[in-house]
């Protein structure tokens, strides 16, 4: 994930090293957040102010063996971070974690589960008060439920539509909630995974931007433009009867 070119130190960090600042600023609406990053070794650190709370999160080599997508922080994951906000559910779990920054921000809040399909991604997080554990939604059972399901920018292809919706019904407790962020682009597949769920929860779909700047005098500061990005969000309220 780092790379040092010619003396100059330029850190080069998210998905395929496309940003090279050191600290940034987010926003989406009136939420804000700030970052920085920095070199340990062959990793990087974000550490993320939230108003008053914090998180760190650490982007693992790319070169990890079945890393996969999910050895970075991506855009949709810091804007799931901001919508969390000062929830306090009893207990949550982050699908398709990869750093799992969402499940760092709730972490003493209450009990938290980082998932994902990918062993490696799962063995490498080391973030305190989060369990981790490795986990194949085409095989949920619903020996467990939480009152908040997240994910952010775990939806990229047709295929997984049923796995995931089988996910979110064993896993959703009565009376919980699915939150999930994905890039603007995905919603035909989101809408998809919604007519799975509409005899079962309650759907509503948002727009948002995510602003991005810094001081560090770049260009591209979000991943996937140069200071914005726009995403849809989607609420799955499991109804009462459910």
């Amino acid at each position: 994930m780092l790379l040092l070119e010619c003396g100059d130190a330029r850190l080069r960090h998210g998905p395929s090293h496309v940003l090279e600042w050191t600290r940034a600023t987010y926003r989406l609406g009136e939420l804000k957040a700030e970052c920085s990053a920095r070199a340990e070794g062959s990793d990087v650190v974000k550490r993320f102010w939230f108003g008053e709370a914090t998180a760190e999160v650490r982007e693992v080599p790319g070169t990890l063996a079945d890393a996969g997508t999910g050895h970075a922080v991506w855009d949709a994951s810091i804007a799931l971070a901001m919508l969390l906000g000062n929830r306090t559910p009893r207990s949550a779990v982050e699908l398709g974690c990869g750093c799992a920054l969402p499940s760092a921000v709730l972490a003493g809040r209450c009990r938290v589960v980082a998932t994902d399909a990918r062993a490696c991604l799962v063995e490498s997080l080391r973030i305190p008060g989060v369990e981790t554990r490795v986990l194949d939604w085409s095989r949920c059972d619903g020996d467990q439920s939480f009152d908040l399901v997240m994910g952010a920018e775990i939806l990229y292809t047709a295929p997984d539509v049923v796995p995931l919706a089988r996910a979110l019904r064993a896993l959703v407790a009565p009376r919980g909630m699915a939150l999930l962020v994905s890039l603007a682009r995905r919603r035909p597949l989101l809408e998809t995974l919604a007519s799975r769920l509409r005899d079962a929860f309650d759907l509503s779909f948002d727009l948002h931007e995510l602003t991005g700047s810094t001081d560090d005098n770049v260009a591209r500061v979000t991943v996937d433009d140069t200071d914005a990005v726009t995403l849809v969000v989607v609420e799955a309220r499991r109804r009462r009867n459910e």
